[in-house]
């Protein structure tokens, strides 16, 4: 513990700016305070973190210092770029101490809120992973492991109902470096919290899997109110046996933090992009495989065919050439047919006489026919790869007049020998056109079968990918899907509107369902229900039960400020007072205790 010595009373002035109003907390590693920023005209609420080396070894103050500068240069990268991440306002240090200034987060910790209320629901836990996973996925990908992850560094934003992660531990490892008997700097002490921290972080060797290990510990908490160490193990594997301890919980859920926690790192989830998208896919974490198909281009529309260059395939919308325009392939006559050419007079039945002289001309054509075409037959071959670059007039000319001045070859050129043609040279594979970008929080996108959540996941796509989106459509919630083309993994499907940016002047056809005929009118229109009574207590959520006492199931939250309508009132077991209330907007009715309750 810090000596209460070390630290500032309330109402200090620390850095002459930082009026200190109280103590928010105060551990191995130093002291947290509430104090206000007297520099600011909003006398701007922050937190300050004393902070003491645990060795006074003089020559060890310098390192101590560049590390702890380093460090506070990483916090303030962090805290700026993303929005769950307390932004860091300053740092500074004075009398051998080290202070961290940084945004106060107003809400409660998710230790405060079980305290408070009891276990939570799985769909509350459930959302409160999918909305810190992100926030992980982030800081592993700028190669920091947090560290210290558990229910007292999880901040629910009063504001906005948003998980803040606090509280890194390469600032308290900072503060435990010491000298080690060979001279050299080193770490003291394991940064974590027993209990919620794996084997490899307990051996000082913190993995991004580490992490996700503590988050669902913390998520165990959330479900049965009952920290690591008072849940049992089995004895022959070592695993937690939590499940017991909240029937309620799906098995499919279970499975998930049981895969989480798994003591063979080995076993757990790669990262948090992998166990984000089991929780938002409630499938598989690796998408089936799906067949490659090509779409067709609903608004862009390629430029012509140039010479030389690979055509298009698939399904997208090309230019293709009139039907004269095709390739030819010249045709050598067979030589058991010889072909007279026009011009030269044949015999006929009265001739006979000059049938000789006849002869011999024609066998002088033969034979000059021969020398031709082992010339001509190299360039004949060849013709059906140049006519592409041809123009189809040229074309058509070219194969008359290959086919009208060719004169027949003789016997004697039957034991010319004839090259086979090279092979055709493979096209290169196409680039599809993409008309769109997939944005959203980083991550990846599911790509479904169909237009609405209620549909498998084909295939995934990260933010920044581009996409080319083919159709619009509204599904039977009224929301709006596109269904798109993933080039990086060939396949199709739909991804939902808002994940979507369309590049400029892109409007792809849009369809939306058929509208439902509307109910007939009610003979008499029902009153709205009036509210007498508002829900009071702290920030934070209030549990609304099955019953009138703590024994009975959460069935949904209400925060204070919400109206109600007092509908009844019993007494549970103990004595104390509920009230069973009605929310006007939702229509959901549940019991309250009657100290959440200011009647009207």
């Amino acid at each position: 513990m810090t000596n209460s010595a070390d630290c500032p009373p309330s109402s200090t002035l620390l850095a002459n700016r930082y009026r200190v109003l109280k103590i928010l907390g105060d551990g191995g590693f130093g002291t947290t305070f509430l104090a206000e920023d007297i520099q600011m005209p909003s006398l701007r609420k922050c937190v300050v973190k004393q902070l003491k080396p645990i060795s006074d070894q003089p020559q060890i103050h310098q390192l101590v210092q560049e590390r702890f500068q380093r460090e506070a240069a990483i916090l303030e990268h962090l805290g700026d770029d993303h929005n769950q991440i307390p932004k860091l306002f300053a740092y500074f240090g004075e009398a051998d101490q080290f202070y961290l200034v940084e945004e106060w987060v107003e809400g409660q910790t998710l230790t405060q809120m079980v305290q408070q209320s009891g276990p939570l629901n799985e769909p509350t836990v459930q959302q409160l992973l999918v909305n810190l996973l992100p926030v992980l996925d982030y800081i592993h990908k700028k190669q920091i492991v947090h560290r210290d992850i558990k229910p007292d560094n999880i901040i629910l934003r009063q504001r906005d109902h948003q998980p803040v992660l606090i509280d890194f531990g390469a600032v308290k490892e900072t503060m435990g470096t010491v000298i080690n008997a060979q001279g050299n700097s080193s770490r003291s002490i394991v940064i974590g919290t027993p209990g919620f921290m794996s084997s490899e972080q307990s051996a000082g060797r913190p993995v991004y899997s580490s992490d996700l290990y503590s988050l669902g510990l913390t998520a165990i908490y959330l479900l049965t109110g009952k920290t690591p160490q008072a849940l049992e193990a089995d004895p022959k594997t070592g695993e937690i046996l939590w499940r017991h301890q909240a029937p309620q919980v799906s098995a499919l859920f279970a499975d998930i933090l049981d895969q989480a926690i798994h003591l063979n790192l080995r076993d757990r989830f790669v990262n948090a992009q992998q166990m984000l998208a089991a929780l938002t896919t409630a499938a598989p974490t690796v998408a089936p495989s799906t067949p490659t198909v090509v779409p067709p281009v609903a608004t862009v529309v390629p430029t012509p065919h140039q010479p030389g260059a690979a055509a298009p395939t698939g399904a997208a919308t090309v230019g293709v050439a009139p039907a004269s325009a095709q390739p030819t392939q010249a045709v050598v006559p067979p030589i058991s047919e010889p072909v007279v050419q026009s011009g030269v007079q044949t015999r006929s039945k009265g001739e006979w006489k000059t049938a000789a002289l006849t002869g011999t001309v024609i066998g002088g054509f033969i034979l000059l026919a021969a020398f031709v075409i082992r010339a001509e037959l190299p360039r004949l071959f060849n013709a059906s790869e140049t006519t592409s670059e041809a123009s189809p007039a040229a074309t058509d000319s070219k194969a008359v007049s290959d086919a009208t001045q060719s004169p027949s070859p003789s016997p004697d050129a039957t034991s010319t020998p004839v090259a086979s043609p090279p092979p055709p040279t493979a096209a290169p594979t196409p680039t599809v056109p993409t008309n769109a970008t997939v944005v959203g929080t980083p991550g990846s996108k599911n790509i479904r079968s169909g237009p609405g959540t209620s549909f498998g996941v084909v295939t995934q796509a990260d933010s920044g990918d581009r996409i080319q989106v083919i159709e619009g459509k509204y599904n039977q919630d009224n929301f709006l899907w596109y269904q798109v083309y993933v080039p990086k993994s060939g396949t199709q499907g739909w991804l939902a509107s808002h994940l979507t940016d369309l590049d400029p002047n892109v409007s792809p056809p849009v369809s939306r369902p058929p509208r439902p005929s509307p109910p007939p009118p009610s003979p008499k229109p029902r009153p709205k229900p009036t509210t007498n009574a508002t829900i009071v207590g702290t920030p934070g959520s209030k549990n609304i039960r099955r019953g009138p006492g703590t024994n009975f199931g959460v069935q949904h939250i209400a925060y204070p400020g919400d109206r109600v309508k007092i509908l009844t009132s019993s007494q549970d077991r103990g004595g104390y007072l509920w009230y069973r209330v009605s929310f006007p907007k939702s229509g959901a009715t549940g019991w309250i205790a009657a100290q959440l309750i200011r009647v009207d």
